[in-house]
């Protein structure tokens, strides 16, 4: 839950700065199988199939009817087989900010992407979650770190109030 609360203050950071905010969730077809994770997730009761509760957006963060829900059918990151990358681009966004789970496979997947797609990547550091949570900070510290700037919820919050002033 504490990612959660971490999320929803990110979200109000972007609003206190004016920055537009373009939520994008990720939802992934039943048959996602060629990875032992998805079958785990399988057999521990999540759906994956569009429309299931397994992946909507989780409802404490309070996703507005302007958010920008974006379905993706394979892949560890939102960046491979979805629209994302087109829409950032259209939008002039030039900086990526990534919060979520988990530092073991998605969110290194995802920085990945996106340094090789030319952006600047933030990672905000907690905002993220690895397991063990040792090997979570030794990502960050080891990899992560030499690929984007790493920062926190109240310095990324800051950041954005002061340029809204």
């Amino acid at each position: 839950m504490a990612l959660i609360a971490i999320g929803r203050l990110l979200l109000r950071g972007l609003s206190v700065a004016r920055i537009d905010e373009e939520i994008v969730r990720h939802r992934r077809r039943r048959r996602g199988c060629n990875a032992r994770l998805f079958g785990g997730a399988r057999r521990a009761g999540a759906s994956n199939s569009p429309g299931s509760s397994s992946v909507q957006p989780v409802a404490e963060l309070e996703v507005d009817p302007d958010d920008l829900i974006l379905p993706r059918y394979h892949g560890l990151s939102p960046l491979t087989g979805s629209a994302l990358d087109s829409l950032l681009r259209n939008s002039g966004i030039t900086t990526i900010v990534v919060v979520g789970v988990s530092l073991n496979v998605a969110v290194t997947n995802m920085v990945f992407d996106a340094v090789n797609r030319a952006y600047q990547v933030v990672v905000v550091t907690d905002a993220v979650a690895g397991t063990p949570v040792a090997y979570g900070a030794q990502v960050l510290e080891h990899t992560i770190s030499f690929l984007a700037t790493l920062t926190t919820t109240d310095e990324l919050v800051a950041t954005w109030a002061s340029l809204a002033k």
